[in-house]
């Protein structure tokens, strides 16, 4: 075998000593294993007479002692934040790694970033651009990784004051809300199962950027659970090998042969972005082309749109090319995903770990946002507690632990230290903003550190605290960053309680790269605070809140929402039950049959039931209801009841009106005391007044029912209306287990009825209630029909269904002396 070439460097004797070997599969092991012992003798020699040539001019920073060749890289930790750090205690502030032929310096205080992003900005403006990075961004023609000059100026201006200003933030806000309730909707979906918190932030904001770049958005439960799985994977996979150390990023000589396999994979994942980004380019350039065929104008332009027509101007000193349109793409689908959806994450986490935190943020929701409204995010300025939590998760969890490497664009001196032209330049700010010297207790999350204080601020101006970096270089994307995290939060706070699966501890391990995620996913149950954040979501439980949900289910749980969507008892999708052999168990674990039973059939006598996994309803924001009383006197009223028995069962399912008969004392005109008879029809509609009242004019012409004597109301508040909380008070009533009623004790039974009462037989059984010698007597009568008539009989242990017309309830008051 013989070399074709002849080499000029170690670095080009070993690539054309490695292509020999790969077009000649005829030499030895022998032969190989000499040649490698002298290519790498050679290069050792190479490098060990070019560190002591530089090193007699230079005073670079202290370090760890490094091999020859190699340099530092073998001690790396995967972990770099922390190991770095860890480095920090031992060398000082500044201190430098021999990267195989890269030198990098890393810095480590507030003093030492200041000199690097402030007093020598221009200096350190470039980036020392990974293999990676290059092909991910067109070639490095991005805002993040173009060199500082005039190609990088014009992108930061399309970004900055067009893309990501907030003038145009502001005109895109709909997009934001859109997304962010239809993950509030996705969440109610998932009310009592297991949700991954950093998936569905993921998908959340995805949608949203892709929304503001060409109008995209990912719907349906189970492919949003799909495609944020797949995407989010496929962004992971982006940003951990931009933040993998690379063989031909350390040794550029080698970088051809692509030792690890970076770059081809890189490929591979920046051809599936590309796909989608071509596909979208090619769609909007056709719809515009059409719209300039025929005069128009796009009534509203998204960000692609915006892109495309900067690309057709050529009035612009640098021009601005199909390249840098994928490459911003790029940008903001990477950077903007990833980096929010991982801060929402850690915040989440953090707050879950400590529920006073929870509390408190909920708290001040409350006070600002109203418990009755939807937080907007113009909300979000007037929350001071919960951007605390936010300035603190990113001083813990800064999602750029180490920013972006910059690269000086000559030599320089930091700290009294040289720092060559081209070297890597780390700043640590997840070491800084944990620094014990600056920070009290610096490990425990304490949103109070920044409650209420305007010194740390996401500017760039204090190096104690610079999550977004600083100078330059700082993030492009702050206004857009900071609205999704704390409008996110807000809203997902205010709408849902949040905890760990049971028997599950928090962990809040990170894991290191490019951009800082945690190690062990954060999967949450939620709890809708349904009452108090959601208009349209309801339970169908009974009308009584003094009965618990054990007694709701286990009876089968009547009430104004059951000719719509049937029993308390139809509406348990799943439960967990301790039987008699100490088993925890679910529906599926248990089977069919016991699930059948304990449904309206007693769960008490097959086990403790732990909790109940239940199916919300949809209801309008708006109810209208009424509680009237006649008097039992004259005729009317019976002819009144006549019709009622015959067409309560049958009415729009949207109305339900129950009827009480009970006993009052009264005084007639001689001043005798006497009993009389009262009927009380009580009703709620699903929907407003007017059409309430012609319904109750088609209907029940003989009620007589008046405007005046009509409510509209929020749905949750007809309970308030029903259980006779009709003064103002909060919804925390209805948590009260005792009863509105004076009577100490009663004693109740029920019927059902399928044939409507006789007019004698009715008149006989009023006639019954002047006789009793108690405190109080009431017959209730509950019309069925609607969703009742649609439910098998055997569909739970509840067989009163088709042909039932209503349930009668008698009971009876008294006092206990």
């Amino acid at each position: 075998m013989e070399l074709k070439t002849t080499p000029t460097s170690v670095q080009d004797l070993i690539s054309t000593v490695v292509s020999s070997l790969k077009q000649n599969d005829t030499f030895t092991p022998m032969f190989y294993t000499l040649s490698a012992r002298l290519l790498l003798s050679l290069f050792l020699l190479f490098k060990l007479l070019l560190a002591a040539s530089r090193s007699r001019h230079v005073r670079l920073p202290p370090g760890p002692r490094a091999l020859p060749l190699l340099g530092n890289l073998l001690d790396l930790d995967p972990e770099l934040h922390s190991h770095f750090d860890a480095l920090a205690q031992t060398h000082g502030p500044i201190f430098k790694l021999h990267l195989g032929n890269k030198l990098g310096i890393v810095i480590t205080s507030p003093a030492l970033a200041r000199e690097v992003l402030k007093e020598n900005d221009v200096v350190f403006a470039n980036r020392d651009v990974p293999v990676a990075g290059r092909v991910a961004t067109q070639g490095g023609h991005d805002v993040v990784w173009t060199p500082y000059g005039p190609e990088w100026r014009m992108l930061r201006k399309v970004c900055v004051l067009k893309m990501l200003s907030n003038t145009t933030l502001d005109s895109v806000y709909g997009l934001r809300r859109r997304e962010v309730r239809k993950t509030v909707g996705y969440f109610y979906s998932r009310v009592g199962s297991e949700v991954n918190v950093g998936e569905q932030m993921f998908l959340t904001i995805l949608n949203v950027i892709t929304s503001m770049l060409w109008g995209g958005t990912v719907d349906g439960a189970q492919e949003r659970e799909s495609l944020g799985t797949e995407f989010r994977q496929a962004v992971s996979e982006m940003t951990d090998l931009l933040g993998k150390p690379n063989l031909s990023d350390f040794y550029p000589g080698l970088a051809r042969f692509d030792l690890q396999g970076v770059r081809r994979q890189m490929i591979g994942l920046t051809q599936r972005f590309n796909g989608i980004f071509d596909k979208m380019i090619g769609q909007r350039s056709l719809k515009m082309e059409k719209e300039r065929e025929d005069g128009g104008e796009s009534k509203s332009k998204d960000f692609l749109q915006f892109l495309l027509e900067l690309k057709d101007e050529e009035n612009s000193n640098t021009p601005f090319t199909m390249v840098h349109v994928k490459a911003l793409l790029m940008d903001m689908v990477i950077g903007g995903s990833d980096t929010s959806s991982n801060a929402i994450e850690f915040s989440m986490a953090e707050i879950m770990n400590q529920p006073e935190i929870m509390n408190k943020a909920q708290q001040e929701l409350e006070t600002v946002v109203g418990k009755d409204n939807i937080v907007e995010e113009s909300h979000i300025h007037k929350l001071p507690y919960l951007q605390a939590v936010m300035k603190e998760t990113l001083r813990l969890h800064p999602v750029l632990p180490m920013l972006v490497p910059h690269c000086p664009s000559e030599t320089c001196t930091v700290g009294g230290y040289t720092v060559p032209k081209g070297s890597r330049v780390f700043i640590n700010v997840w070491a800084t903003q944990r620094d014990p010297s600056i920070w009290e207790n610096p490990l425990k999350f304490d949103p109070e550190r920044f409650y209420n204080n305007t010194k740390w601020d996401f500017s760039g101006s204090d190096f104690e605290y610079f999550p977004f970096g600083s100078g330059r270089r700082i993030c492009a994307g702050i206004a857009m960053a900071e609205r999704m995290v704390l409008y996110s939060l807000a809203t997902f706070l205010h709408s849902f309680d949040w905890k760990l699966p049971r028997g599950e501890k928090m962990d809040l391990s990170e894991k290191f790269g490019v951009v800082l995620k945690k190690k062990i996913p954060l999967v949450a149950i939620l709890t809708p605070r349904i009452a108090e954040r959601s208009e349209n979501l309801a339970f169908p439980a009974g009308d009584c809140h003094t009965v618990g949900i054990g007694g709701q289910i286990g009876g089968g749980g009547y009430g104004y929402l059951t000719r719509k969507y049937g029993l308390t008892a139809d509406n348990v999708l799943d439960t967990e039950l301790i039987d008699v052999k100490g088993r925890i168990l679910n529906r599926k674990s248990m089977g069919e049959d016991l699930f059948w039973a304990i449904r309206s059939g007693g769960p008490a006598s097959f086990g403790i039931v732990l909790a109940w996994k239940l199916r919300l309803v949809t209801v309008p924001s708006t109810v209208t209801v009424f509680d009237v009383r006649r008097n039992m006197e004259g005729d009317a009223t019976k002819k009144l009841f006549h019709q009622w028995q015959r067409r309560a069962d049958k009415v729009d399912e949207d109305l339900s009106i129950y009827v009480r008969f009970q006993t009052e004392s009264s005084i007639d005109k001689e001043g005798n005391k006497k009993i009389v008879l009262a009927a009380y029809f009580r009703a709620t509609f699903h929907g407003g007044m007017d059409r309430l009242l012609e319904l109750m004019q088609k209907e029940f012409p003989e009620l007589g029912l008046l405007r005046q004597e009509c409510t509209e109301i929020r749905w949750v508040k007809s309970f308030l209306y029903h259980n006779f909380f009709r003064n103002g008070e909060s919804l925390d009533v209805l948590l009260n287990r005792i009863s509105n009623y004076n009577m100490s004790s009663f004693k109740a039974k029920s019927e059902f009825v399928k044939e409507p009462i006789a007019d004698d037989a009715f008149k006989e059984m009023l006639g019954r209630l002047y006789e009793e010698e108690v405190g109080g007597v009431m017959i209730d009568l509950f019309p069925f029909g609607g969703k009742m008539n649609k439910i098998s009989e055997s569909a739970i242990p509840f067989p009163y269904r088709a042909g039932n017309l209503y349930n009668i309830h008698y009971l009876v008051l008294w006092e206990v002396v």
